[in-house]
């Protein structure tokens, strides 16, 4: 796994989210603005994911890292994800204020 501090926005925000819940990281990482939102690039997202999730553990990147990659591949990810996000500092508080919006907090 690569170290966390070198982390941008859209890998931390995806090592934060609950990958096996596509729905639910697709839809924190369009609001945030992390990658654009066309017809077919949510599937696309879930194939992506299930790929990463269902590979053997090999050394190397972690699957948000490879999840963020393919979708830079595929032209998916926005500019905004390569902001810096050291250990998913900012990622970590995104998530936390979406919860508490949804739980009505």
């Amino acid at each position: 796994m690569e170290n966390p501090e070198s982390w941008d926005l859209l890998t931390a925000s995806l090592a934060v989210c609950n990958l096996a819940d596509s729905n639910t990281t697709w839809t924190f990482l369009t609001r945030h603005g992390l990658v654009r939102d066309v017809v077919g690039d949510s599937a696309t997202f879930e194939g992506l994911v299930q790929q990463a999730l269902n590979r053997a553990p090999i050394p190397g990147p972690s699957v948000a890292r490879s999840v963020a990659a393919a979708l830079q591949e595929a032209g998916i990810a926005l500019p905004a994800g390569a902001a810096p996000d050291p250990w998913g500092k900012m990622a970590k508080q995104r998530l936390q204020t979406s919860q508490s919006k949804t739980s009505g907090a």
